[in-house]
């Protein structure tokens, strides 16, 4: 925002780059030729035997990455007067990431006014206009045709120097990695965001007030993507094109009245609130293949052989009212009553609304005469709260029995066709949580330490979670009301000063967090739902599978084991003892997806002009599947893989199982620990003195250099503990310079 006084000119930019942090380990070409014949005699095809022979193995993570950059560049200008105050600003920003061709460019301006109109009237705009630019695909690197696993002992490239359509002529399943970079691909967002307002003091009554917030949000995004012959796809669909044309409209209306008055030691204050909140999506794709050449890419729709249009369009309404009253007296006692009504059109006609009320009490300790004294203590207050808020968060139309389109060819014509997607649900209704919060804010030894502590109680009923189904219904889950579910927790925040003087200074921040939740009914009747691996006394997300229990080794008795079963194989623990691995019988609950603590501690060193600041982030407790050691060996070995501890006759490991086809009979998963500690920003600066400022005639100058996520302590084996995906685009350490000037 602006301020009062003379314009100020600043300037903040920085240019970084990317480094990937980790990559996976997967067999080395020769590896992966000794795997493949050994494995499969007679196996490796004649253009594998070729590029073996020639030694000229491709390596596609080297060709599918590259050292990122970034840069960003923003020019601003801030003043005002006794009346009006503003402020402008434009920025460019300029990501080429760590995958070949994934890119990111935005142009953005932001514009923020406030006018004192009158005494009594207040105006205010927000406003900020952007163009994205995220054109150009990246390589490819998760599942079977990604760079990780695709097979090293194929040809990246031709002759001419252009990639491969086929890398591996003997199999044409596989594209090359690096096609995507190839393909013609426009996608630009123009968004507007603008939130103004109007504050009027009604002049005949003291203390009353109105204010009209109005929002709109708008975003038009254009796709267009072009494969030509030069790409497996576009080689054997002579061309193929998609176009997504889409708009997205957001619209907020809010309308306060607020009132506040104090008499002796009393105050109250009430706000009364009715708010609309109108979101509209739209869509046109279309979907074209088949074209006499590529010389017009994406304008060429018109004479293609296959045409699929396609449209989509959605629509929510929010309407709430809320009130609230805040009673203070002496400043020591303080009371909140707050009551809401929220209505979404998303929900059946009969549940649309629903209220939310709640309270809240504070005791400003601090204030009493009985703490005068104290040297210790100079801010002290108790806080407690109980209320119930709700969730409206579900796409729209779930109430709705709803069909998809599906087109069929009749003799030449191409006919409407329709098929259920969707069950409807009339009674789909609020998720509603009831709350209750006890917290102490406090501040000692004069400011030098600070902060505050929280126990919570959340108990939720009517959650909103897709339930699986038969598929005897055409659909395989819905949108339901169910269960109940309860969190306790308790959250730290801590300010302190550790060390300060004249030149050095040393301050800490510090958050630690818990929570524990767990299912308290499913569907009313007390009974677990293994399906969807919802059980009562557990938390919503876990990990319930077979237990895995080794390798079979050549010592044990594959009398007692299942049917079939080598040595090598993975051993599944039999949990009830019947001889017998089941579904039923055998699976449990193993580790859990629930941190036992979520932290982050930062440390600021201030020494003269100089700061360096130091923050930790991390999570402890949890465990889950690592995708990058369940990628079993396949018929014809058509894919690299990771590399593991495997099983073999004179290395008699429980790690890993034999690297041979049916050893994971059940497809036992190997679950790891995936806690952290993660260095995540590490930052020098330097401000420059008023001499050198005075000097240059500039309001300020200064320099820093950052790090971020430099340094990570892990026991996880996968690519990295962050990420949901271990095949996708690797975790990056990112080094970034740069300045903040004002003029």
């Amino acid at each position: 925002k602006g301020s009062r006084g003379e314009p100020i000119i600043s300037y903040n930019g920085f240019y970084g780059i990317q480094k990937i942090s980790n990559l996976p380990n997967v067999l080395t070409p020769d590896e992966f030729y000794q795997y493949k014949s050994s494995r499969e005699p007679g196996s490796v095809t004649t253009s594998e035997q070729a590029v073996y022979d020639a030694k000229a193995f491709p390596n596609w993570v080297d060709l599918a990455t590259r050292q990122g950059t970034k840069t960003q560049h923003t020019l601003g200008v801030s003043g005002g007067n006794n009346k009006s105050k503003y402020y402008i600003s434009g920025t460019y920003l300029d990501v080429k990431g760590i995958a070949v061709n994934d890119q990111f460019k935005r142009i953005s301006t932001r514009v923020n006014l406030e006018s004192n109109i009158k005494k009594w009237l207040t105006l205010g705009s927000n406003t900020q206009l952007s163009f994205n630019d995220r054109s150009g695909l990246p390589a490819t690197f998760g599942d079977y045709t990604g760079a990780f696993r695709f097979n090293p002992l194929t040809t990246a490239f031709n002759a001419d120097g252009t990639p491969t359509i086929y890398p591996w002529p003997q199999d044409l399943f596989f594209p090359n990695p690096l096609a995507p970079t190839l393909a013609g691909n426009i996608d630009q967002v123009y968004k507007v965001i603008t939130n103004n307002f109007l504050n009027v003091e009604i002049p005949f009554i003291k203390g009353l007030s109105y204010r009209l917030n109005t929002g709109i949000e708008y975003t038009s995004r254009g796709q267009k993507t072009y494969y030509g012959a030069n790409t497996r796809t576009g080689l054997q669909l002579k061309g193929d094109l998609s176009i997504a044309n889409s708009t997205r409209r957001n619209i907020l209306v809010e309308n306060i009245v607020n009132y506040s008055r104090s008499f002796k030691k009393h105050s109250i204050a009430f706000t009364g609130l009715y708010s609309m909140q109108d979101e509209v999506s739209r869509g046109d794709n279309l979907d074209a293949n088949g074209f006499p050449n590529d010389v017009l890419t994406y304008y060429q729709a018109n004479v293609a052989s296959s045409i699929r249009p396609s449209a989509n369009y959605s629509k929510t309404t929010l309407l709430s009212q809320m009130g609230r009253l805040n009673y203070s007296y002496d400043s020591k006692y303080l009371l909140t009553f707050t009551a809401r009504r929220d209505g979404f059109s998303g929900f059946g006609d009969n549940n649309k609304y629903a209220f939310f009320p709640s309270l809240a009490a504070a005791w400003n300790i601090s204030s009493e005469k009985f703490m005068s004294e104290s040297k210790v203590i100079s801010n002290l207050k108790l806080r407690a709260s109980y209320g119930s808020n709700g969730n409206q968060a579900v796409n729209p139309y779930n109430t709705l029995a709803r069909l998809s389109t599906r087109s069929y060819v009749d003799v030449a014509s191409t006919l409407p066709g329709y098929i259920p997607t969707s069950l409807g649900n009339p009674n789909l209704k609020w998720e509603t949580t009831v709350a209750a919060n006890l917290g102490i804010d406090f501040t000692l030894f004069n400011g030098r330490i600070e902060g505050s502590l929280d126990a919570y109680s959340k108990n939720t009923k009517d959650l909103l979670l897709l339930r699986e189904i038969s598929s005897v219904h055409g659909v395989s889950n819905v949108l339901q009301n169910i269960g109940k579910t309860a969190n306790k927790g308790i959250e730290l925040g801590l300010n302190t000063i550790n060390i300060q003087s004249k030149s050095f200074t040393w301050s800490t921040t510090l958050s630690l967090s818990r929570n524990r939740n767990q299912i308290r009914d499913v569907y009313g009747d007390g009974k677990n739902d293994t399906l969807n691996q919802y059980f009562i006394g557990q938390p919503i997300d876990v990990n319930f599978t077979y237990k895995y229990g080794g390798v079979w080794q050549l010592t044990d008795d594959l009398a007692k084991a299942p049917a079939g079963t080598k040595a090598g194989f993975a051993k599944v623990v039999d949990i009830n003892g019947d001889g017998k691995i089941t579904p039923s019988g055998d699976r449990v609950l193993i580790g859990s997806r629930q941190p036992s603590l979520i932290y982050g501690v930062g440390n600021t060193f201030t020494y003269k002009n100089f700061s360096l600041y130091a923050f930790i982030q991390g999570v402890a407790g949890t465990s889950r599947v690592n995708s990058l050691i369940s990628d079993d060996v396949q018929n014809g070995i058509r894919n690299n893989t990771f590399q593991k501890n495997w099983w073999t006759p004179t290395n008699p490991t429980n790690d890993y199982y034999a690297n041979v086809i049916g050893a994971n009979v059940y497809g036992v998963n190997i679950y790891g620990k995936d806690s952290y500690a993660r260095l995540k920003d590490l930052s020098l600066s330097y401000n420059f003195p008023s001499n050198i400022i005075q000097q240059l005639k500039i309001t300020r100058l200064k320099a820093f250099a950052s790090a971020r996520n430099l340094v990570t302590l892990t026991k996880w084996t996968g690519l990295d503990p962050e990420l949901d995906s271990q095949q996708d685009i690797p975790m990056q350490k990112e080094y970034v310079v740069g300045l903040n000037i004002g003029l």
